[in-house]
């Protein structure tokens, strides 16, 4: 009877340790890591309540096959102040105090010493003038970009760059195509890029969005061609792609672009080499992507100098001073037989050639004045937009 009971008593333990060691296996098992949202801050051009489709499923498909992170998804947010329904009225308070704060900026441009920055100037003022009305937008909207891993400034087609910071001999609020309402919004838009870059936060900025950083870092803008359309011929300038591409016909309206002749809204494709920033490997060493644009303005020089600014590449058009371009063709263009001496002395007479950037990095900021999104699945353009994906998923708070 006594064995019986010890061997009973030994079956006992046997089996309390099993289960523990059980439960300490449980306990230690790697927990499951959660699918992480990246929250992605949008600011679109102010006629538009929602971002642009083609960049919502470059970024949104990126993030679907993202190989830095598993079941990683986006959430995208708009600020636009004019169209804003939040129930909040955040937004809507933004934009009062840009408006309340309009004047400030073209007494101080009005003040402003000959070189100096306009933006510097102001965000020197606000600093000085915490509760101003400029200083509350800025520092709600830098609280606003706290809650977001990724920040997107689209292009436009309304919403531009107000010449008062880029002109120095513009020093009003309505002046040419730009309004009052064009001076509030490239504040707004400067403000986040500053928020942004001081958080660390990624920044993806298309034709707009790019020369609004180029600006921030202290480039030059400049518009490319006199403001007019009434052209005696059209502004018609033929070349040779360098890298294997179509004949490029560039021409002028009321913007440059290199688009179909007879139809302006059928993207082009403008075969140029992929920075090698977003190269994944070796193997893409041939990879291209598509140089599609249609602007006015021109990120030129002054090229900002500091370690933290780089040009990952150039405009088609882009020419250094005393220079020519070797891929003009200078004689009848095959199948385009409206491209005859006359335009093409009319394209560059009216057409400021020299440096042009049409893409940089700074800092955390990736600018870029043509539009990578609409070609998305063609070429290597998508890995653009991975590489994107994989620099918010690096952020963590």
């Amino acid at each position: 009877m006594r064995n019986y009971r010890r061997y009973n008593l030994f079956l006992k333990s046997v089996f309390a340790l099993s289960l523990l060691a059980v439960c300490i296996g449980f306990v230690l098992q790697p927990v499951p890591a959660l699918a992480r949202t990246l929250k992605t801050l949008v600011v679109p051009d102010r006629a538009q309540s929602h971002m642009q489709p083609e960049i919502f499923y470059a970024f949104k498909t990126s993030a679907n096959r993202s190989t830095v992170e598993k079941d990683l998804t986006m959430k995208f947010s708009i600020f636009n102040p004019y169209l804003t329904t939040e129930p909040s009225g955040r937004q809507k308070s933004i934009l009062k105090d840009l408006e309340a704060g309009r004047d400030l900026v073209v007494e101080t441009k009005k003040n402003l010493n000959k070189g100096a920055s306009l933006f510097e100037v102001l965000m020197a003022t606000i600093k000085a003038n915490p509760d101003s009305p400029l200083a509350k937008a800025r520092d709600e909207i830098a609280s606003m970009m706290k809650d977001y891993s990724l920040l997107i400034i689209e292009s436009t087609g309304v919403t531009v760059l107000h010449p008062i910071f880029y002109n120095p001999e513009v020093n009003t609020l309505e002046v040419g195509y730009a309004t009052s309402e064009d001076v509030s919004d490239t504040l707004y838009g400067l403000f986040f890029l500053d928020a942004a870059l001081n958080q660390g936060k990624p920044i993806f900025g298309t034709c707009h969005g790019a020369q609004l950083g180029y600006l921030y870092a202290g480039g030059g803008i400049t518009r490319l061609f006199p403001g007019k359309t009434d052209w005696e011929v059209r502004p018609l300038y033929a070349r040779t792609n360098p890298f294997g591409g179509p004949i490029e016909v560039w021409n002028i309206s009321h913007l440059l672009n290199a688009r179909n002749l007879e139809d302006s809204t059928e993207y082009s494709m403008l075969k140029y080499p992929l920075p090698n920033m977003f190269k994944k490997g070796a193997e893409f060493s041939q990879a291209f992507i598509n140089k599609d644009f249609n602007h006015t303005l021109g990120m030129t020089e002054p090229i900002p100098v500091t370690e933290d600014f780089t040009v990952l590449s150039f405009h088609p058009l882009s020419l250094k001073k005393g220079l020519t371009d070797n891929f003009e063709i200078k004689t009848e263009v095959p199948g385009y037989p409206q491209v005859q001496n006359t335009n093409r002395e009319m394209f560059n007479k009216i057409f400021r050639r020299g440096i042009i950037v049409d893409l940089f990095h700074y800092k955390t900021l990736f600018g870029f004045q043509y539009h990578p999104q609409y070609t998305y699945d063609e070429l290597q353009t998508s890995y653009i937009f991975d590489f994107l994906v994989s620099k918010a998923a690096e952020y963590k708070e």
